[in-house]
């Protein structure tokens, strides 16, 4: 995975805003919680626990417990945004990034991120009654242009079969 100066820049303002949030807080600022974010940061797709500590145990041991309790304060600072789903929560980076739009395949469950602008201006002027959104998700189910093709290259080897038996 390549990164870009636009995700450098990104994750010092990540940063910036961590540092920012743990002084407002009164928390420790430790090289752990800057190395979860970093590697948060890095990683750049849908991440859980697991996936987060399996990323930094390379440079630096943490229990599953101290990536978790990260994660929470990375959620609450605004800095990444949690997917609960069933029997799995997912994490994804979110700071400086108002909406989110995914195409999801929902036969082989590859993602591909897209940016629409007359999405994002509709869904950031939606107003709620006694809600205040700070950012949202869109996902798009269907599938993806691989499946569908082996999908017709199946009908068509099916068609030619029926056309034999008859």
């Amino acid at each position: 995975m390549t990164v870009t100066n636009n995700d450098d820049k990104r994750l010092a303002c990540a940063r910036e805003a961590l540092t920012q949030y743990m002084l407002e807080k009164r928390c420790r600022k430790t090289p752990e919680r800057y190395a979860l974010l970093e590697a948060a940061y890095t990683i750049g797709e849908q991440f859980t626990v697991d996936t987060l500590q399996k990323f930094v145990e390379k440079k630096l041991p943490l229990s599953r417990v101290t990536v978790y309790n990260n994660l929470e304060l990375f959620v609450k600072a605004g800095l990444v945004v949690k997917h609960p789903t069933p029997g799995l929560v997912k994490y994804e980076i979110c700071y400086a990034k108002k909406t989110h739009h995914k195409l999801l395949c929902t036969v082989c469950g590859s993602t591909t991120e897209f940016l629409d602008d007359a999405i994002s201006d509709f869904l950031m002027q939606k107003r709620f009654k006694k809600f205040h959104s700070t950012n949202c998700s869109v996902t798009i189910f269907g599938i993806c242009s691989r499946c569908q093709a082996k999908i017709n290259r199946e009908r068509k080897k099916l068609n030619k079969q029926n056309k034999k038996t008859k």
